[in-house]
């Protein structure tokens, strides 16, 4: 992916609509919190993963 939000290209998925609707619904309680990443913005994080652990 290009950019951070992941909508690339003429036209956006609807999964991932779907996806930033249940991310800003959980993180609104600030009670749990989900983080998003991709490859292209924070590979670090890939890489320090182990297990399938962010």
């Amino acid at each position: 992916m290009c950019c951070a939000t992941g909508v690339c290209g003429p036209s956006v998925k609807k999964e991932l609509i779907q996806t930033t609707a249940i991310q800003r619904h959980v993180n609104a309680d600030g009670e749990n919190i989900i983080i998003r990443r991709n490859l292209t913005q924070n590979p670090d994080a890939f890489v320090r993963n182990h297990q399938g652990e962010l």
